[in-house]
């Protein structure tokens, strides 16, 4: 079974897990082909790659967001030390 989590012409119905509310779309007669026991264990996969997704863009946000303050800091304490020197204005 194919998951998409994005609008496309083929998969046009919208649904939701229940137990997190991600968002997930399927084929219109989705609900007449699967029964609850099935969806139950789609969404549960849903839910899974939901969550490793949501774990992944938190640890890139956060790694980015360190390496913008280590860069900040270290380039601070290099210009306050006089590590680092303003370029002189270019003489036209």
């Amino acid at each position: 079974m194919l998951i998409i989590f994005c609008l496309c012409s083929q998969y046009s119905e919208k649904r939701f897990t229940d137990s997190l509310k991600a968002v997930y779309f399927v084929m219109s007669d989705f609900t007449k082909k699967y029964n609850r026991a099935a969806v139950l264990r789609l969404e549960q996969e849903i839910e899974g790659v939901y969550v490793s997704n949501l774990r992944r863009e938190c640890y890139q946000e956060r790694a980015t967001s360190e390496f913008i303050f280590l860069i900040h800091y270290t380039s601070s304490l290099l210009s306050t030390r006089g590590f680092i020197e303003m370029a002189p204005a270019p003489l036209y």
